[in-house]
């Protein structure tokens, strides 16, 4: 998932906090932390809808 806005947070593994700038693909650990301070989208992808028809 991509943010949407800079972003600060500490990855995995390290103990400095990072600056991640709008664009930048967000961490999987990070992503929770970036939904609640509204930095990434949260959103479903919506599939495509499918006709299928019977006889």
């Amino acid at each position: 998932m991509k943010l949407t806005k800079p972003f600060l947070g500490v990855p995995d593994g390290q103990i400095y906090p990072v600056e991640y700038q709008a664009g930048d693909e967000c961490p999987p650990e990070l992503i929770e932390a970036a939904k609640s301070l509204g930095a990434i989208e949260d959103k479903v992808e919506a599939k495509p809808k499918t006709n299928v028809k019977g006889n």
